[in-house]
């Protein structure tokens, strides 16, 4: 962790207290050595001893007095739902910013001043797009992906994808086994992996478009994300050894609305944030990819991005499920 120029300086200082007292340095010696005071090495002692490794981040600055539900709500709107639908078409809305999302809507919608609003923006990376930009809905490469500093060194490996018909589901798999095993290729050559495997999600999720388009000509069936197929592709992948008490994360498109694994302890979904325009998923896909290529990276994940390459260059464009 201290050898890493991704992490934070002051993290890595708060590190070496935690260092210097388990090598059983007195307080006074360790607040010298840093250059910080005697109450700041214990309050960080007390940090690292009550929440582990992640404590020795800021917390972020959030919604003080708002509730937890309430701040969810918030976040919900902005990201899956777009403010106004039905008779109100795109062109309304582009023309008129009022009726989409903003800081004053959204505190009269939830009984929340303004500069809470604000707050949980900010906490959570949020910017709406301007009208002018051409788009709706919010900046994906602003957006924070997990409010968990450790995220991006504790995914470790792209299990599989899950495409059936109109709906990609990429699935990640993280362990609580930070900073250990990091990839020994550079960040020029994760960055050309990373590159190089959005652009076919990107392609991938285009014929996912006009498949979807498709279906709703010909009235075809939507998607069952409780689907047998969808549970064997979860299944195909807990069965490896390598997976044992990992957390799954599956990054799913707003559409695919898999309720009934939203209470499993080992299962983190994530949904794509609402844009009135394709690509949706892709672009988040792409956005976790470069937050994980820009730090340390474990090394199966690299190995795994390049056979999941392989795989979709291979893969014909019908039904299917590809597993790594």
């Amino acid at each position: 962790m201290l050898g890493s120029r991704e992490i934070p300086e002051k993290v890595k200082k708060r590190a070496r207290i935690v260092l210097l007292a388990a090598g059983g340095a007195a307080n006074h010696a360790i607040a010298a050595r840093v250059g910080l005071g005697r109450a700041r090495v214990l309050h960080w002692r007390r940090r690292f001893e009550q929440e582990g490794i992640r404590g020795l981040w800021d917390r972020e600055g959030g919604s003080e007095g708002i509730p937890e539900e309430v701040e969810r709500a918030i976040v919900e709107d902005c990201l899956y739902r777009p403010r106004m639908s039905g008779s109100v078409c795109v062109e309304q809305m582009l023309v008129d910013p009022s009726i989409n999302w903003n800081v004053r809507n959204l505190a009269r919608r939830h009984g929340v001043s303004r500069s809470s609003v604000q707050r949980i923006w900010k906490k959570h990376g949020i910017r709406m797009r301007r009208h002018y930009h051409g788009d709706l809905g919010v900046d994906v490469q602003r957006l924070k992906i997990s409010q968990d500093p450790l995220f991006p060194v504790t995914v470790y490996e792209i299990a599989g994808l899950f495409y059936e018909h109109t709906n990609p589901v990429l699935a990640l798999c993280s362990r609580e086994r930070p900073f250990s095993e990091f990839s020994p290729i550079s960040f020029k050559e994760r960055r050309a992996l990373v590159d190089d495997l959005s652009s076919r999600f990107r392609q991938l999720e285009a014929g996912a478009y006009q498949a979807a388009l498709h279906a709703l000509r010909t009235d075809e069936p939507a998607w069952d994300p409780g689907g047998e197929k969808f549970k064997q592709f979860l299944y195909a992948i807990y069965r490896e050894p390598r997976h044992a008490g990992a957390r799954m994360h599956l990054l799913m498109s707003t559409v695919a609305r898999a309720a009934g694994f939203t209470a499993h302890p080992c299962i983190a979904l994530h949904y794509a944030p609402w844009s009135s325009s394709p690509p949706q998923w892709s672009a988040w896909v792409e956005r976790w990819l470069q937050v994980m290529a820009a730090g340390p990276m474990q090394c199966s994940l690299v190995d795994s991005a390049s056979r999941m390459r392989d795989r979709l260059t291979k893969e014909a464009s019908s039904d299917r499920i590809v597993i790594r």
